[in-house]
């Protein structure tokens, strides 16, 4: 897997995804072969809600709630 994945808003570093309001990692991992429909991720810094559709490695970010 490679360090930094741009998919749009959303990036991949070091195997887990990034927050695109506050940069921080998440608790999340994310893999090659992540395939996900309206998948919610939780920043634990800034409390944010990201929804996200995840296939064929690209992700698309669907909703955001700060």
């Amino acid at each position: 897997m490679q360090t930094d994945v741009r998919c749009g808003k959303l990036v991949v570093r070091k195997g887990r995804y990034v927050c695109p309001f506050c940069n921080t990692t998440m608790h999340q991992k994310a893999s090659e072969d992540t395939q996900a429909k309206n998948l919610v991720l939780w920043c634990h810094k800034c409390k944010s809600e990201i929804k996200v559709n995840i296939q064929d490695g690209q992700c698309s970010m669907i909703a955001s709630a700060r």
